[in-house]
């Protein structure tokens, strides 16, 4: 399970630094508007979890007509967001959690860029978010497969015979199923994006940087005797050309109500 106050507190720690070490945050940005690009012009457009508006740059410049809900747990962030498009009479804002939205209005289109991992219950999510669509409106959204962080997973395992750490993520089959449920029709696309650090610290440092630490509840502390033993693990298995190696696995998804 997730601790919400903990999401919310890494995320407004992380909003200064954000934008310049959401690397992979980026490139799922700019894979996620491609996916857009046979849409016609929306009238009404809700973000979830907006975060500093990386994302929200390009569905501006993409739809420039609409008119756009920003929502998002973070007040540091959504301030964040705010001060970017300040001269954008169309773009409003709302400090809550995307998970249980209950507005009054309905949409064209519901986005979100690598934010649902962070949902408690993303098939109830979803299907709540499902009644605030227009009829023919469409969910696009990126999120995070099981084989993120396999590294690390396989080190804890490893070192510690249990990964009672790391948060857990859908396999594409997973999310297929849940999914195919609730929306007549649904798309996935999956790929792997390949980071390289230094180290394991810097690799923890970069993801702490971005507000992206695990938020599981009753997590264990992290010792430094136990890290310096995933240290060494990781370093041994895992190291190509003087670099460590972490896997993200990415998916991309287009549901129509």
């Amino acid at each position: 399970m997730i601790e919400k106050e903990v999401v919310r507190d890494n995320f407004s720690r992380a909003a200064d630094s954000y934008d310049q070490y959401a690397v992979v945050q980026r490139y799922m940005a700019k894979k996620l508007d491609n996916y857009l690009q046979d849409i016609d012009e929306v009238d009404k457009v809700l973000e979830i979890g907006g975060g500093t508006g990386l994302f929200t740059e390009l569905l501006i410049n993409r739809f420039l007509g609409s008119n756009y809900l920003i929502v998002d747990i973070s007040p540091k962030m959504i301030a964040k967001c705010r001060d970017k498009f300040r001269d954008y009479q169309q773009v409003k804002y709302l400090l809550a959690d995307g998970e249980r939205l209950k507005l009054e209005e309905k949409f064209d289109l519901i986005i979100s860029n690598a934010t649902f991992q962070w949902f408690e219950n993303l098939k109830l999510a979803l299907i709540n978010l499902k009644e605030q669509l227009n009829e023919d409106g469409e969910i696009y959204f990126s999120i995070f497969g099981d084989k993120t962080f396999q590294e690390l997973r396989s080190c804890f395992q490893e070192v510690k015979g249990e990964d009672s750490y790391s948060q857990k993520f859908f396999s594409k089959f997973e999310l297929r199923r849940i999914l195919a449920e609730e929306f007549r029709a649904v798309e996935i696309r999956e790929e792997e994006y390949i980071e390289r650090f230094p180290n394991v610290r810097d690799f923890l440092r970069a993801t702490k940087k971005i507000g992206a630490n695990s938020a599981k509840k009753d997590k264990p502390p992290l010792t430094p005797g136990l890290l310096k033993k995933i240290e060494r693990k990781y370093m041994e298995k895992y190291r190509e050309d003087n670099q460590i190696i972490v896997t993200h696995h990415l998916l991309f998804v287009r549901l129509q109500k």
